[in-house]
């Protein structure tokens, strides 16, 4: 991942996501997966704001800056496709929190930009819903896929709040809950039997009013190379 803006830049690797399926039916029209799967966390959120003073750099970049959610996640869901819809289910559920982020607006007081963000202190997200819905237009090798992604987030997050200099409490976060729903589209081109150019493409529609973790894109885009055996 590479992260600039207004703060500064950040880069690091992503959080890995690793997933196994099984497919209960597998017509040529139809198909049903089961998906079972866990997202590790690849650091603690903490990154921190460089090429300041030593006293700068002590301070962790905003959620939106970091390259990983500080979290290890079960992921599990199932696909159905029926001629050319297709729709999914899944549910996140957050496994262990490592979230080390100490990201508060006092801690930015010199710094108009820097308290622009969600404050996400010792974060800990809630869990999450997702609902998809797809319907294919092959053209040729080239198949089509616009749809919809409804990311329900099911409860509110938790951040820590500082009481005095050594003592801090752990307060929800209001406005934290609440739905995320994307306009997405999926492009595939068949080079061959086995390999297939993908790319896919999401922007927002609805969001939650308050995002402290940082899930906050004007636009998503993927492209990817993939191999079926």
């Amino acid at each position: 991942m590479s992260i600039e803006g207004d703060l500064g830049s950040n880069s690091g690797v992503g959080d890995p996501v690793l997933t196994t399926s099984y497919a209960f039916i597998k017509e040529d029209q139809r198909r049903l997966d089961a998906m079972v799967g866990v997202k590790l966390n690849s650091g603690n959120a903490d990154d921190p704001l460089e090429g300041t003073s030593t006293a700068m750099t002590t301070r962790s970049l905003p959620m939106p800056y970091q390259t990983s959610l500080g979290t290890t996640d079960l992921l599990v869901g199932v696909n159905y496709r029926h001629k050319r819809w297709t729709g999914a289910l899944a549910w996140q559920h957050v496994l262990v929190q490592e979230n080390k982020n100490d990201y508060l607006h006092l801690n930015w007081l010199d710094n108009a930009v820097g308290r622009a963000y969600f404050e996400s202190a010792g974060l800990e997200r809630a869990d999450d819903a997702v609902a998809r819905l797809l319907y294919a237009i092959p053209i040729g090798k080239l198949t089509i896929q616009p749809g919809i992604l409804a990311i329900m987030h099911l409860g509110q997050d938790t951040r820590e709040r500082p009481l005095t200099f050594d003592r801090s409490e752990r307060i929800a976060i209001e406005g934290s809950e609440g739905l995320t729903l994307n306009l997405t589209a999926d492009l595939r081109y068949k080079l061959s039997s086995s390999w297939w150019l993908e790319a896919s493409a999401g922007a927002p529609s609805v969001v939650r009013e308050v995002r402290p973790d940082g899930l906050t894109r004007a636009l998503v885009a993927n492209v990817g190379l993939r191999f079926a055996f």
